[in-house]
């Protein structure tokens, strides 16, 4: 395997793991909305927005 080879495996690597992020992030908000609904959005939106920007990142250095 070449080293871009590899690298490109890295990225889309890291970019599965995100995406596995944001189901368990739905489902951890999904919890949470059985005591509070606003917390479980806001927490949601926090950990997405986190998320999309690591894989903006990501996508960015792949270019």
């Amino acid at each position: 395997m070449t080293t871009s080879e590899l690298e490109r495996a890295k990225r889309e690597g890291a970019l599965e793991v995100l995406n596995k992020m944001r189901i368990v992030t739905l489902a951890q908000a999904s919890m949470l909305a059985v005591n509070d609904t606003d917390a479980a959005t806001r927490f949601n939106e926090i950990v997405s927005g986190l998320i999309s920007v690591v894989e903006i990142s990501y996508k960015e250095s792949g270019e």
